[in-house]
């Protein structure tokens, strides 16, 4: 059997010369081992070899317990001895272990739950600790068993841990040091009272908010050196907690950001692959071969390509890849092809068309403007406003970079916890008076006190020689909607829509999807049959006012410029404004 630092090492030297396959982010944590080594001590870091040695040495003592594996010993791959290597290798002056928390995130199949199952046995019977407390978690108590049921199957498969721990159905315990593990719910609010040495949160792509792990950080501060390991697989949402960590941890790796606590390592493709190439495989799927096999993967990956609303699931749990909800209505790669130069003063006094979504409480509000230009391209600005009372429920909810967009203009407060409809008047009027806004188009169920200002106060404009008025109601219905959802949707795949790169919009952008009607209607645009459609949240909270406005910003510009093919004559001619 291959001695295990030679392993870890080998691992490190194979990385660190490019003569195996792996992804940048996995290049990163190979390097940042290797700068400390170098550097650590002037922050107080040392790594102690023999502590490796003995994490490492443990593993083989542990049987698998299922598949073609069982009863056979856990001997580490080359990813997990490196990992294992630098978790337990790496101390501070204390001789404490400097990594207290660590995230690790893999393909499925990959045996990651199996892998922290072990840790926490380690954790559990190995460290030295008296009493200590291990825990597996996530979002469900099953998920959380999971991890745990691996952990005592292996135990019970494993002579010299049968000799040390007692296993039960739900705990393992071991009497000459006070020490057990358990899996617990993901109801946080009762979980006052635990001590943990080690927590394993499980799958933590699944964690809207940050409320379990924020309960286990409190709960270890009386222990000297513990350890919270997240393990996962990528997600969907890219605001919950899991990508938050994720992005925080790539900081950590690129060195924008130093946290001597945090270990990370996360296996996926890199940013220019492709993601069908076989040969890439490997960078989001280290144990390549063995566990997923490469029948298993040839075959998702075969179904993804034949099947296109399977791609998201595929290339998420096999490919590591973080990528937008199944039935998004546009992919966030082709929205963010079309960030470009947007400068509000060069729009000043330019011709321009708009939509207003407003909310009836404590809930965000858009106004988008769309800027037509001469080469069929438009440009796009943001307004969006919430009441101040609201914020923390948002962040609460999950959205915890709102105080930061508001803190740079993105979203402006109003005071209240209702929505201030005079701030929002003032700030329209001033566009109005700023750009040269045709006509802007707003929902008829909210504000007619608002509506009712905004024409009074605006001189009316005109079409076809007469007088209408610059605001105008637009129905969000499935049918007045289709039109310019489309058309909108062939700008962003032209990349003929060029907006700023606003985070709010793209955050809003994410959490559309297309809702269907069940039947086909005409395309004003085209005059062919398109099946009717609009931007939706599929009554879940996500946010969607920004997008929504943008369609009716359109709405309003083909009402007013669009010529179809009915000998010259507009398609939308001798209708009510938006009456599709």
């Amino acid at each position: 059997m291959i001695d295990p630092i030679e392993q870890a090492k080998s691992y490190i030297e194979q990385v660190h010369t490019g003569s195996i396959l792996t992804c940048k982010p996995v290049q990163m944590a190979v390097n940042r081992h290797l700068n400390d080594l170098e550097t650590g001590h002037e922050r107080g870091l040392y790594f102690d070899e023999d502590a490796a040695y003995i994490a490492l040495s443990f593993f083989p003592l542990l049987s698998h317990s299922k598949g073609k594996w069982a009863g056979k010993p856990f001997i580490l791959s080359d990813w997990q001895a490196f990992f294992v290597y630098c978790l337990f290798g790496w101390k501070r002056s204390d001789g404490t272990r400097r990594f207290r928390i660590a995230y690790a995130e893999i393909a499925r199949k990959n045996g990651k739950s199996t892998f922290a199952a072990a840790i926490g046995l380690y954790m559990l019977i190995a460290d030295g600790e008296a009493g200590a407390e291990v825990y597996t978690a996530a979002t469900t108590r099953d998920q959380a068993k999971i991890c745990f049921t691996e952990a005592r199957n292996m135990a019970l498969k494993s002579a010299p841990l049968r000799k040390k721990a007692t296993v039960l159905t739900h705990n393992i315990h071991v009497l000459s040091t006070a020490s057990k593990m358990e899996a617990l719910s993901s109801d946080y609010n009762t979980l006052d009272g635990p001590n943990p040495h080690c927590v394993i949160l499980d799958e933590i792509h699944a964690y809207k908010t940050s409320g379990l792990y924020d309960i286990f950080i409190s709960a270890v501060g009386a222990r000297d050196q513990p350890l919270i390991l997240m393990i996962t697989t990528a997600g969907f949402n890219q605001e919950w907690f899991c990508f938050q960590q994720r992005k925080y941890g790539l900081q950590v790796l690129e060195g924008t950001l130093n946290d001597d606590e945090l270990m990370v390592m996360i296996f996926t493709l890199d940013e220019e692959d492709e993601w069908t190439d076989e040969r890439l495989w490997v960078k989001a799927n280290p144990n390549l071969g063995e566990s997923p096999s490469w029948t298993y993967l040839r075959g998702r990956i075969h179904t993804a390509k034949q099947k296109p609303a399977e791609q998201y699931n595929v290339k998420t749990k096999n490919l590591n890849l973080w990528v937008d909800a199944p039935k998004v209505w546009i992919d966030s790669d082709k929205w963010n092809e079309c960030t470009g130069d947007v400068d509000e003063i060069e729009l000043e006094g330019q011709t321009c068309y708009a939509g207003l979504d407003l909310a009836t409480k404590g809930d965000f509000n858009a106004w988008i403007k769309l800027f037509p230009l001469e080469d069929g391209c438009f440009k796009l600005l943001c307004t969006f406003w919430i009441p101040e009372d609201s914020v923390q429920k948002h962040v609460d909810n999950g959205l915890k970079q709102l105080p930061e967009w508001i803190d740079s203009g993105l979203v402006k407060a109003t005071p209240g916890n209702y929505v201030d409809y005079k701030a929002i008047l003032e700030d329209i009027l001033a566009d109005f008076e700023r750009f040269d806004i045709v006509s802007a188009a707003k929902d008829p169920w909210n504000s007619a006190w608002m509506y009712q200002e905004l024409n009074e106060k605006l001189q009316p404009g005109y079409r076809d020689g007469k007088p209408v008025d610059r605001i105008s109601d637009f129905a969000q219905t499935i049918k007045n909607m289709t039109s310019p959802t489309v058309y909108l949707e062939d700008l962003v795949d032209e990349k003929k829509l060029i907006h700023d790169g606003n985070p709010v919009m793209a955050w809003m952008m994410r959490n559309v999807v297309l809702e269907y009607l069940g039947k086909e209607v005409e395309d004003l645009i085209s005059g062919k049959p398109q099946q009717a459609r609009k931007p939706s949240k599929m009554k879940s909270s996500k946010k969607i006012d920004g997008p929504v406005a943008a369609v009716m910003a359109l709405g309003e510009y083909l009402t007013w410029n669009w010529q179809g093919d009915n000998d010259g004559e507009s398609q939308y001619e001798n209708q009510t404004l938006f009456s599709f």
